[in-house]
């Protein structure tokens, strides 16, 4: 097997430095075609743990966490590895890496909650695999976007992030019909949301507008009470998650609540563990605890546990709620 004569390795700093050159022969030979590397490079995929710095797998051997500037320098080094094979890697290819990383390293990268394995345990450096394949294809796919907005062709539309996460970020411009049916369905919305019908239509409306809503928020010089006027229905949690729904391409209750079952119950129970001397945690799981008394069902506990985290980290509530007292009778 061929050796990289030279390999780039930051002692000083104890993080893994991405070498000059690959050493695998693989993604030197000219001869291995770029469809097989792009449909199944991960099933053989090695990491070069041998050519990252020594300090840092000492630190790993150690079983030692490392620090937040050599995991993202490890997590670098690894797509820029991994990209000489696959240009765009997919989230499911990189879950078998992530998962690999996790099973030869677990103290230092499996992800765990008082000494319990949260989720499937590589989650987190998954997301940082991800994030980090997707910020150094950002300007490529930016380019690739305007390809596909000019050619006119709605096939081609791109259900890629194509700005922090989000797969709709700025849709294609429509046609004056097209921009006009929407006009007329959002002067629709305003008598509907003036009269104070909740009409069952609403949703349906709020997602066939969509493109038109996104042109507004984006317009230079929009300002929120022009915003909110004009789409009132924005504003409202309802068309908030359509709108949602398309941008990210998520359904944003449902993933609450999922998520809530997997990992908020058990950060409900750390914070009661933490009330000992903490007047405001004690207050705000008390009132949690009311307000679940008076609806009679378990939904406090989502809004909840965001007031409890800011309490543990002493954040201000009303630097994200505007707190106020409601009667249910």
């Amino acid at each position: 097997m061929k050796k990289t004569p030279d390999v780039d390795v930051d002692e000083r700093r104890g993080s893994p430095t991405p070498p000059a050159s690959t050493s695998r022969e693989s993604q030197d030979d000219p001869s291995t075609s770029s469809t097989t590397h792009q449909g199944d490079w991960f099933l053989n995929y090695q990491i070069p743990w041998d050519e990252m710095s020594k300090t840092f797998i000492t630190t790993l051997n150690q079983g030692q966490r490392p620090s937040a500037s050599q995991r993202r320098e490890m997590v670098r080094f690894i797509i820029s590895d991994i990209k000489k094979i696959c240009e765009e890697p997919k989230r499911k290819q990189l879950e078998k890496v992530a998962s690999a990383i996790v099973r030869k390293y677990p103290v230092a990268f499996k992800d765990t909650f008082c000494d319990r394995l949260v989720g499937s345990g590589y989650e987190s450096i998954l997301n940082s695999l991800c994030e980090r394949a997707h910020n150094s294809n950002r300007g490529k796919k930016a380019k690739r976007g305007e390809k596909r907005q000019n050619s006119g062709d709605p096939s081609t539309k791109s259900t890629c992030p194509d700005s922090y996460g989000c797969i709709n970020f700025n849709p294609p411009k429509l046609s004056t019909s097209e921009t006009e049916a929407q006009e007329e369905k959002k002067q629709e919305m305003k008598k509907a949301f003036q009269t104070g019908k909740q009409e069952s239509t609403v949703l349906d409306l709020m997602k066939a507008t969509y493109a038109t809503q996104r042109s507004d928020i984006l317009k230079e010089g929009m300002t929120m009470y022009e915003l909110t006027e004009g789409w009132p229905y924005l504003f409202q949690s309802g068309g908030m998650m359509t709108h949602f729904e398309e941008l990210v391409g998520v359904n944003l209750k449902p993933t609450v609540e999922k998520s809530y079952e997997s990992k908020g119950k058990l950060i409900l129970e750390f914070m009661q563990t933490k009330t000992n001397g903490n007047k405001d945690l004690q207050a705000t799981l008390s009132r949690i605890e009311r307000a679940k008394g008076r609806v009679g069902n378990q939904s406090p506990d989502i809004p909840g546990l965001m007031l409890l985290i800011m309490n543990f980290f002493k954040e201000g509530h009303d630097e994200l709620f505007q707190m106020m007292e409601v009667s249910f009778y």
